[in-house]
């Protein structure tokens, strides 16, 4: 009986001390969440200045920031056939002689690979484009020079009178750098500055979509002008077809100028054997040694041989002339880029609104780490006095077993 109460005051007192620990526990709770609302009261006019000045940041940028339109174009990628050996390529190896062949490495997943290549950005950049501040059609490589040089009358004074010499040291350099690029490097692309910063430009405004289950591309362009943005994304698909295309046919060009080259080596070769035979016959007009008629049975043979070799690549050469000219295209263009109606950005709401959530987060952030640092420096300064009363204590300390040490001693 005594046990049973024993236990039954035990359980009470457990109880009574988890009742006690939950509402210290709530207690806590709301004291620090009024806490953080004393602090954001507080400094309720910091937070609401702060974030006003954000909302007029976002406002300004939204009102002032230039119009963006887009335009996309959808592409088909398709895997290219490779040009059959016909049998004229079978006979002329016959007589020995190796024309290549084989793959060029081409297929779909490269293609987007491609179109972010210099080149094709660059060719791009090249383009002639209409320009509506300036009322005239250009390229964008032209068009970055033109701003960067005719900013106004007291740009073009500037241009030709103090920066004059680095006028010309520019015009220098390009003129450099265009000679090495068509003379010492021809493989090389060798860019001025204006085109770097073209390329730089034109690879900002265009961006590439694949779909994963149907694999056409969608190529986007944005400009701030709708005619600009369509012919953009028009232009790179006509210069990534023109590249995918010159890849492609790399290995059929190459064997139309192996034939040619051939062509015109045996036609030479055909006509001296013919000089040759044509020469003998006129000094020999009546041979009648057997060793006379082995001679010319011989150049007749060789004649014959060449002019064999020189019609088979005449018909090789026009039958490769033409496969090169019916390849199929490797891209289908399934949806044109049409100028758009509508801006597409910037989207002042939207601005605003960011504006908004970042001006309160940011003023209250800082409103709560300056309390953070301030409760931090108290609880510094209060270590420094416990530090200052234990080093006293411990000299009275010290000081007292001296004493004490020297009267002992006595």
């Amino acid at each position: 009986m005594r046990d049973k109460m024993n236990k039954d005051i035990n359980n009470s007192a457990n109880l009574a001390r988890e009742t006690k620990f939950r509402e210290q526990f709530q207690e806590e709770e709301e004291v620090s969440i009024l806490d953080y609302l004393m602090i954001i009261a507080s400094n309720l006019r910091f937070i609401v200045i702060t974030t006003l000045l954000f909302v007029i940041f976002g406002l300004f940028i939204a009102i002032f920031s230039k119009p963006e339109y887009t335009a996309t174009a959808r592409v088909i990628r398709e895997t290219p056939s490779s040009p059959g050996m016909s049998s004229s390529i079978a006979a002329l190896r016959g007589f020995g002689l190796n024309l290549g062949g084989g793959a060029t490495g081409l297929n779909p997943e490269t293609i987007p690979e491609i179109l972010k290549s210099k080149d094709v950005y660059l060719n791009v950049a090249m383009g002639q484009y209409h320009f509506k501040d300036i009322d005239s059609t250009m390229s964008f490589i032209d068009y970055l020079e033109w701003k960067s040089n005719s900013s106004g009358i007291l740009g073009t004074i500037k241009k030709y009178t103090i920066g004059l010499p680095g006028t010309i040291v520019r015009s220098l350099k390009k003129n450099l750098k265009l000679e090495g690029n068509n003379q010492e490097n021809p493989d090389l692309l060798l860019l001025t500055k204006s085109e770097k910063d073209a390329i730089e430009i034109i690879e900002n405004m265009l961006s590439v979509d694949i779909a994963r289950e149907s694999g056409i591309m969608t190529i986007t362009g944005i400009a701030g002008e709708p005619i600009l943005a369509a012919n953009i994304v028009k232009n790179t698909i006509e210069q990534l077809t023109f590249k995918v295309r010159t890849i492609y046919t790399q290995k059929s060009r190459d064997n139309v100028n192996f034939i040619r080259d051939r062509f015109n080596e045996t036609a030479i070769d055909l006509e001296k054997a013919e000089e040759e035979l044509a020469k003998f016959l006129d000094s020999n007009k009546n041979p009648k040694e057997a060793k006379l008629e082995v001679e010319i049975e011989r150049l007749r043979r060789q004649v014959n041989f060449k002019s064999q070799l020189y019609q088979e690549f005449q018909s090789q050469l026009t039958q490769a002339e033409i496969e090169l000219q019916r390849i199929d295209p490797v891209l289908t263009v399934i949806e044109q880029p049409s100028p758009p109606l509508e801006k597409s950005g910037p989207k002042r709401k939207l601005t605003v609104i960011l504006a908004l959530f970042l001006g309160a987060g940011f003023s209250i952030g800082f409103v709560f780490m300056k309390e953070y640092l301030a409760n931090l420096n108290k609880e510094e300064e209060s270590r420094d006095k416990l530090k200052v009363i234990e080093d006293n204590l411990k000299k009275m300390k010290q000081s007292f077993f001296q004493i004490f040490s020297k009267k002992t001693e006595k």
